[in-house]
């Protein structure tokens, strides 16, 4: 749910600009493969703000060719019994997060960098608790210190208010609507 006005990311300049989790401890080696645990990434796929030019098409040229190859190797024996099931959905999430952890390496997912040229490409790096917030993932009965159980809606939006894309992840959707229109009304 986009919560502002986006044509300010347009500004300045910059190729493309994407959220990127910086709080996550987890490196990954150099074909996109978490040293620890499987499931926890630094890039969620919020969403691309592009500036449409060669250096980002080529940029996405190269994203498209590394996503197979990286598909194409065996590197998903690292991930044990999870392997098998995200190489057979790789090409529908499990891909766009590996592949792009890859291209901008440890130093954008540590929070190390905040800026990048990756294919020629120059990247701009946005806080993803501002441009692709969302509950957390593991817990779908909680927000933050809010319990969704019970809450009023409005209270919900309320702490929702400064979030500029708000990220409502699985059973959580539900929620969009009427938070949506509490927000309307908040502003």
């Amino acid at each position: 749910m986009i919560n502002c006005d986006l044509s300010l990311l347009f500004e300045g300049d910059f190729d493309i600009k994407t959220a990127i989790w910086t709080s996550c401890p987890y490196a990954m080696t150099d074909r996109g493969l978490p040293t620890t645990q499987p499931y926890m990434f630094q890039f969620t796929g919020g969403g691309f703000f592009v500036n449409c030019n060669d250096r980002s098409l080529s940029f996405f040229d190269r994203y498209l060719e590394l996503w197979e190859e990286l598909y194409e190797s065996d590197d998903f024996t690292s991930y044990g019994q999870y392997g098998p099931g995200i190489k057979h959905n790789f090409f529908k999430w499990w891909g766009e997060l590996h592949t792009f952890c890859v291209m901008v390496g440890n130093e954008v997912l540590s929070g190390k960098e905040k800026k990048k040229v990756i294919s020629s490409c120059e990247f701009h790096f946005l806080d993803e608790s501002d441009y692709n917030y969302a509950p957390d993932c593991g817990k779908l009965s909680q927000l933050d210190d809010i319990t969704l159980k019970g809450i009023e809606i409005r209270d919900l939006a309320a702490h929702l208010k400064y979030k500029k894309i708000i990220h409502f992840r699985g059973l959580r959707k539900e929620y969009m609507t009427a938070v949506f229109s509490q927000l309307d009304a908040l502003v």
